[in-house]
C-alpha cells in the first residue's frame, strides 16, 4: 500500500475541447413490436462541418428507467427484470448499427444505471467495451436496499418503493412522451398505467429468504462473466460501499475504483468532500481503455480510496468536506470462502464446502452458529435505539 497527496486524485481544468455537441432530445430506440425507449443523444460537432459525416465515435450509454425529462415512467414491472436487461441488449445492438458508432459503447451511470452496467455486463454483450458504475452492488439480496441478510430494512425499503410507486403515478406528460407516438390518447395510457401499478416492496416481501428472485442480477453468483474493463465509484457516506472491495477482490476483468467520503452523488458534485476532478478521471479511463492511447494510466494503482481521520465531531450528515488523505494500492485480502457463507453454507476446517444448512443462533450482541448456553448471557441489557 502506498500513500499520495491529494494531487493523485485531482485533475487540471479544461477549457477547450475538439468538437461542438448538439443535443437531440426526440429519439425513439425501437426494442420490440410496437414497443421503443425514449432517448437523449448528445452528439459531437466537428468545428470543420465537412468532416463530421466521416467520423464514428464510441457511445456512452446512460441506461435507467426514469423517464429522460420528467421522471416519470411508463408501465413498470420491477426492479432489473428479465425485460429490462433483454431491452439493455437491444439498445446495444441499435447503437452498433448507427452510422456515427463506431461500434464501441460504454455503461455509465450510477444508482440504478450503475446496477445496469453489472447486470448488463454480466450477460457479456460482445458490443459493450467498458462499464463505469457508481454506487451499486454486486449483491441484490445482502447488500442492497431491501434485505440485509435477511432483515428487512424497513427505512430504506419502504422509502424508496413509496417514492418509486409515487414517480409511478404520475401522468405522462406531452411535451415529454418520448417513444410514445404523438397521437396516442395519454390520458388512456395513464389510466393503464395505474391499473398495472404495484408496490415494488410487496415483490420483495414475497423473497424473504436468497432464491432466484435475488440471484437474478447479482453479479456475485459468477464474478468472471464480466469481461470488459470496470471503473468503480463509491462513497464512504453512502449505503453502497462494501460491495466495491468484493468487486475488486473477485472480478477477473481490467477494473479500478476509487472511493471517497461522498454520498449518492457524483464525485465532482457531492458532499462531503473534498470532491475531485471526476470527468477528468473518466476521459482518462476512456482514452486508455477504448482509444487505446494514454499508456500512462496503466501505472496508476487499481484501488484509490480517502482514508478519514477518525473525528467524532464530523460524524453528521451537513458536514461540507471531511479530513483525511488519499491512499492508492493496488490488492486487497481475500476472503475465498464468502460467497459459499452468504448462501448459508459452512466450511469446514479444510475449507470443503459443508452443504448442510447454517443454523443461526441468538446470543448477546451477535449472532453465531452454535448454541450459547442461558448461563454465558447477561441477566440483564439495556438498550438506548
Amino acid at each position: 500500500m502506498t500513500s499520495s497527496s491529494n494531487e493523485n486524485i485531482h485533475q487540471k481544468i479544461r477549457y477547450e475541447f475538439p468538437y461542438d455537441v448538439k443535443k437531440l432530445t426526440e429519439i425513439s430506440i425501437p426494442v420490440d413490436k410496437n414497443i421503443k425507449l425514449a432517448a437523449t443523444i448528445w452528439m459531437p460537432q466537428n468545428k470543420n462541418v465537412q468532416l463530421i459525416n466521416e467520423e464514428t465515435f464510441a457511445t456512452i450509454l446512460e441506461y435507467i428507467p426514469y423517464r429522460k425529462a420528467d421522471w416519470t415512467l411508463g408501465i413498470f414491472d420491477d426492479e432489473y427484470s428479465e425485460q429490462e436487461l433483454s431491452d439493455g441488449l437491444k439498445i446495444l445492438d441499435w447503437i452498433q448499427n448507427q452510422t456515427w458508432s463506431n461500434g464501441k459503447t460504454i455503461i455509465y451511470g450510477k444508482s440504478w444505471a450503475g446496477f445496469n452496467g453489472l447486470q448488463i455486463g454480466y450477460l457479456q454483450p460482445k458490443n459493450l467495451s467498458g462499464i463505469i458504475s457508481a454506487y451499486s452492488t454486486d449483491d441484490r439480496y445482502n447488500n442492497d436496499i431491501h434485505y440485509y441478510g435477511g432483515c428487512l430494512a424497513a427505512q430504506e425499503a419502504l422509502s424508496w418503493s413509496t417514492q418509486m410507486l409515487i414517480w409511478l403515478s404520475v401522468p405522462p406528460h406531452p411535451l415529454y412522451q418520448g417513444g410514445i407516438d404523438k397521437d396516442f390518447d395519454l390520458f388512456n395510457i395513464w389510466k393503464e398505467r395505474l391499473h398495472n401499478l404495484m408496490p415494488l416492496d410487496f415483490y420483495w416481501i414475497k423473497h424473504q429468504n436468497r432464491n432466484e428472485y435475488w440471484r437474478h442480477g447479482s453479479v456475485c453468483e459468477d464474478y468472471s462473466k464480466i469481461l470488459c474493463p470496470v471503473l468503480l465509484i463509491g462513497g464512504f457516506a453512502d449505503l453502497y460501499n462494501s460491495s466495491i472491495f468484493r468487486l475488486m477482490n473477485k472480478l477477473k476483468c481490467e477494473k479500478r475504483s476509487i472511493l471517497g467520503p461522498w454520498g449518492h452523488q457524483w464525485p465532482d458534485d457531492a458532499y462531503p468532500g473534498p470532491k475531485i476532478g471526476f470527468l477528468q478521471e473518466i476521459v482518462q479511463w476512456l482514452d486508455y481503455h477504448i482509444k487505446k492511447i494514454n499508456d500512462d494510466y496503466k501505472n496508476k494503482e487499481s484501488f484509490s480510496i480517502f482514508k478519514l481521520k477518525p473525528n467524532i465531531d464530523e460524524l453528521h450528515s451537513t458536514l461540507k468536506e471531511r479530513k483525511g488523505n488519499w491512499i492508492h494500492f493496488n490488492s486487497l485480502p481475500f476472503y475465498p470462502n464468502e460467497h459459499f457463507q452468504r448462501n448459508h453454507l459452512l466450511i469446514d476446517k479444510n475449507q470443503e464446502v459443508n452443504q448442510k444448512t447454517i443454523k443461526y443462533y441468538l446470543s448477546f450482541q451477535s449472532l453465531t452458529t452454535e448454541i450459547i448456553s442461558n448461563d454465558s448471557l447477561p441477566k440483564k441489557i439495556s438498550f438506548l435505539s
